[in-house]
């Protein structure tokens, strides 16, 4: 808010940290809250999660103090995974909120020879992917990036006067957009690209209306699993575009 009651808008993201050490009593659910309520008064930004991270274990590997040393006591008592179930719970919460993503800090944070004033190795390997052999926990947080979000749904700004929802269901690999109002006549066709740039798909659309709404439905092909830009596209124009979060 400071930023941009100071004429500071050239930015394209806000990011927050959320960490339960730190931010309790605030809930993941609270957190999706916030996230919507920034949706809502900035919707030509985009909203993440810049940091986060949940223990796998209460011990230590040197000699380092740990700086996490609190979890919420749903997801206690720490292992890989009530880890994973940390993550998944908050990415899911996000992105029903509108939110783009989640950022983990920091997952390769794993101990070491290297030493400071406070003492050797890492403060936090006890949140780290990685388990005090430097294996990865494959049952751990890691797991979390793999998870299918088959509720994903971005709520996007609007465009004019436009309200879109775009929803993704892994399972049955279907893409829906929904609109309010009805949606301008023309060739319609949605194309995805990946978090790259990269085109995926571009195809041609059915458009169902109703009185208030216009509805697309897409059946998606194999597509690796990962960040989609989805575009919507009306006599080769872009109208309007979301993020959505492909599992698999």
């Amino acid at each position: 808010k400071d930023f941009i009651e100071n004429d500071v808008t050239d930015f394209d993201i806000i990011g927050i940290s959320y960490y339960w050490a730190w931010h309790k009593p605030t809930t993941i659910a609270q957190t999706g809250e916030i996230i919507s309520q920034l949706r809502t008064s900035y919707p030509d930004k985009e909203v993440m999660i810049f940091e986060t991270a949940h223990l796998w274990t209460w011990a230590n590997n040197d000699s380092a103090n740990n700086i996490y040393n609190d979890i919420h006591p749903d997801y206690s008592p720490p292992s890989p995974e009530t880890q994973k179930a940390w993550m998944v719970d908050l990415t899911q919460t996000v992105m029903d909120a509108g939110g783009s993503g989640v950022i983990y800090w920091e997952p390769a944070w794993v101990s070491s020879p290297c030493h400071t004033q406070w003492g050797q190795g890492s403060h936090a390997e006890n949140a780290a992917f990685f388990d005090f052999e430097n294996e990865l926990m494959e049952n751990g947080g890691i797991a979390w990036m793999q998870h299918n979000y088959t509720s994903a749904t971005s709520q996007l700004p609007t465009a004019g006067e436009l309200e879109v929802n775009i929803s993704l269901n892994a399972d049955s690999n279907m893409l829906v957009m929904t609109t309010m109002p009805v949606l301008p006549e023309g060739e319609k066709q949605i194309q995805l690209t990946d978090g790259n740039g990269r085109v995926l798909l571009r195809s041609e659309v059915e458009e169902e209306q109703s009185q208030k709404q216009s509805k697309i439905m897409l059946k998606l092909p194999e597509l690796p699993a990962g960040l989609l830009v989805v575009t919507l596209f009306v006599d080769d124009r872009p109208l309007v575009s979301g993020r959505v979060i492909l599992s698999r």
